[in-house]
């Protein structure tokens, strides 16, 4: 029963947290908003210790939040080295030496229709599957 209990607040606060971001997003707040409630839902409810969010600019993907990152991730990722195969589920994203996400294991690619618009890549916390 508390298992239960525990999945329903969670599914409760993950709920809550899509509906903050929707009504600001409805709302027209500034991005700079948009990305700190963002950042907050992802740590706070959804139970995430370190991210990194590129969205689309002009000439590829632009970090605009980053938290918990302890290693050297590129502030900018350009179109032409980020090759994703969505028949597989795999994103490969080419950079130089540099750079790794090694301490970050999921991510997740943003689309509306064909086009991606962001890519999110993080590591979940510990005591969550």
């Amino acid at each position: 029963m508390i298992t239960e209990t525990v999945k329903y607040q969670r599914k409760e606060l993950e709920l809550k947290a899509l509906l903050e971001i929707t009504q600001a997003i409805n709302e027209n707040k500034q991005e700079s908003v948009l990305l700190e409630i963002f950042k907050f839902t992802c740590l706070v409810h959804l139970n995430i210790k370190t991210l990194v969010l590129y969205v689309a600019g002009t000439d590829g993907f632009d970090e605009r939040v980053s938290h918990g990152v302890k290693g050297k991730t590129p502030k900018s990722i350009l179109y032409k080295d980020v090759e994703e195969n969505k028949d597989i589920g795999k994103l490969n994203l080419v950079m130089s030496e540099e750079y790794s996400f090694a301490e970050l294991d999921i991510y997740v690619p943003v689309y509306h229709k064909d086009k991606m618009l962001a890519i999110l890549v993080l590591k979940k916390k510990e005591d969550d599957s």
